[in-house]
């Protein structure tokens, strides 16, 4: 059967404020987000739902497979079964001025410790905090997928 190949994430732009009430960052006629010296940001990689992309892997039930030495592999794969999983997104933060609150944040589960339902506290927001001193600098956001997609976002900003 054919498979579809995996398409890298997008992210169409920034926005800032508080949680569930983001909007678009504002960016002046050069494309440019004016910021003032030592305040902090919430900003936020607006990834399209779409690009989280669905796919089909092979699982085994590991609560129903008792491991012998003399387990044959037909037996294992005989267990098998197709599972979809949709794509988790992680996003990296790197700036040449002022300081991110995290280095990343991620939507993937810990396998040992959280559940599904802990999914819907997952966010991909990061507070940035502009430098004391005037200047100009870029910040990029790196959204990855889990499976090699990568997209990334650069903003240039005047810290005033």
């Amino acid at each position: 059967q054919g498979r579809d190949a995996n398409t890298n994430p997008t992210i169409l732009g920034l926005l800032e404020g508080e949680e569930d009430k983001e909007v678009p960052i504002e960016l002046d006629t050069k494309g440019v987000y004016q910021v003032k010296s030592g305040e902090k940001y919430r900003l936020l990689a607006d990834i399209p739902e779409e690009d989280r992309e669905t796919y089909t892997v092979m699982a085994l039930p590991l609560s129903e497979l008792e491991f012998t030495r003399e387990n044959r592999w037909e037996e294992v794969l005989g267990l098998a079964y197709e599972k979809e999983i949709t794509e988790d997104m992680t996003v990296s933060f790197f700036g040449t001025c002022g300081g991110f609150s995290s280095e990343s944040k991620s939507e993937r589960l810990h396998i040992l410790f959280e559940t599904e339902e802990d999914k819907k506290d997952k966010d991909l927001s990061v507070d940035w905090t502009a430098p004391e001193e005037s200047e100009e600098c870029t910040l990029w956001f790196i959204a990855t997928d889990g499976r090699g997609g990568v997209g990334w976002y650069a903003l240039e900003v005047s810290v005033q």
